[in-house]
């Protein structure tokens, strides 16, 4: 959100040289303008967040904020990993470890 209200904020260079230029109604309209595509960008970014949390919420009723991170990740596991996953399966597992303690 900051990025987007920075470069509403931020003055066009060519804005300074047309301030004479433009007239003054257009320029209340520019602010105007300002003004209500920030509430639009609040507003959408309100409800992303509520969404969001709506989501997150959910999933933690059924204990499942892994599956959400799962489903929403872009990293998979490294192939390392699963071959190390795969040796321990095969060894036994979980019922192999509590044997040898």
């Amino acid at each position: 959100m900051e990025p987007v209200l920075e470069s509403l904020q931020n003055k066009v260079p060519i804005e300074e040289k047309l301030r004479h230029i433009v007239p003054p109604q257009v320029r209340v309209m520019q602010v105007e303008l300002n003004h209500k595509l920030q509430e639009v960008i609040n507003h959408q970014f309100e409800g992303e967040q509520k969404i969001e949390a709506d989501q997150k919420k959910f999933l933690q009723q059924y204990g499942l904020p892994q599956a959400y991170h799962a489903a929403t990740s872009t990293t998979e596991i490294p192939q390392n990993l699963w071959e190390k996953i795969e040796d321990f399966q095969k060894k036994g597992g979980h019922g192999n470890v509590q044997g040898m303690i």
